[in-house]
C-alpha cells in the first residue's frame, strides 16, 4: 500500500467543487487514488456496525419513536399486553422502574423511566427501515481491517471498498435472562454469535468529516434523526411524557 502525504493526497481530492478531505486519514493506491487508511477505515466500520447493531432490542412501545418517560395504560390487568409485559421484563432486568397508578376511570397506568443502566444500553440504531430507541446488549467490535480497494469516483467523492472481520463483545448480563429471551425471540439467536468472527464489506466515502460507510450517509441524510449510536434522552422535546393504551 503506498501512502502518500496528506497535503498531496488532499490537492488529488479538491477537484471541483469537493474540498472534503481536512483532517482525513487517507493514502492512495498505486494508481493515485485516495482510500482510507487501515484506521480511518476501522473508524468507519465501527461507526456503522454500531448504528446497524442487530444485538439491540425495540420494545413495542418504543415502535414509533417515543421516549421516555413513558406511560402505558392497561384496559385489563389480567391479561397484561406485549408491550407492558416487554417493559415489565425490562423493570425485571433493571433497566427500567415504574409508577403504577389507577385513575379516576379504574384504568392502571404505569409509567416506566430509564434506570442508570436502562439510560446506558439504550441507543439509536436502525432497524426496521428506520431509526429506533433500542436497548443494545452486545457491541460489534472490528478485529480485522482485511483489504482496502479504491473505487471510481462518484460525482466527485472517493470511494473505497473495505472487507473486514469483527466479532460481538461485551455481552450484558441481562441478555442472558430467560423472561428477556421469551419476550425478545431473536436475543437467543444473537448471543450465539458471540465470540465467532464474521466477515463484512461495505463502501466508505470520503466526506467534510472523514471517512465514513456509505450506507450510514443513505440512511442519516434521509432523516433528521440523531447521529447513529447515541445515548437516547430520558424526555419528550415539551417535557411531556408519552403515553399510549394497548389493547
Amino acid at each position: 500500500m503506498t501512502i502518500r502525504p496528506l497535503a498531496l493526497v488532499c490537492a488529488l481530492c479538491l477537484t471541483g467543487l469537493f474540498v472534503a478531505c481536512s483532517g482525513a486519514e487517507t493514502t492512495t493506491d498505486e494508481s493515485g487514488r485516495p482510500m482510507p487508511s487501515e484506521s480511518a477505515a476501522e473508524d468507519a466500520i465501527t461507526e456503522s456496525l454500531i448504528a446497524f447493531n442487530d444485538a439491540c432490542i425495540n420494545p413495542q412501545a418504543l415502535s414509533q419513536g417515543e421516549t421516555f418517560p413513558v406511560t402505558l395504560i392497561e384496559p385489563d390487568t389480567t391479561r397484561p399486553t406485549v408491550a407492558v409485559r416487554q417493559f415489565l421484563t425490562l423493570e425485571d432486568a433493571e433497566l427500567l422502574s415504574s409508577n403504577r397508578i389507577v385513575d379516576e376511570r379504574g384504568l392502571v397506568k404505569n409509567t416506566f423511566t430509564l434506570t442508570d443502566d436502562g439510560q446506558k444500553s439504550l441507543k439509536t440504531v436502525y432497524q426496521f427501515r428506520g431509526w429506533r430507541s433500542a436497548f443494545c446488549y452486545a457491541t460489534p467490535e472490528v478485529t480485522e481491517i482485511d483489504t482496502i480497494f479504491a473505487l471510481r469516483q462518484r460525482a466527485q467523492q472517493p470511494l473505497a471498498e473495505v472487507q473486514y472481520s469483527y466479532e460481538l463483545t461485551d455481552v450484558e448480563d441481562w441478555a442472558r435472562r430467560d423472561d428477556i429471551q421469551r419476550n425478545y425471540r431473536d436475543v437467543p439467536d444473537i448471543l450465539r454469535e458471540t465470540n465467532q468472527t464474521k466477515s463484512g464489506r461495505e463502501t466508505v466515502a470520503l466526506t467534510d468529516t472523514g471517512w465514513r460507510s456509505l450506507r450510514v450517509i443513505r440512511r442519516t441524510d434521509e432523516s433528521n434523526e440523531p447521529t447513529p449510536g447515541q445515548d437516547v434522552t430520558e424526555k419528550n422535546a415539551d417535557g411531556t411524557s408519552n403515553m399510549r393504551e394497548w389493547q
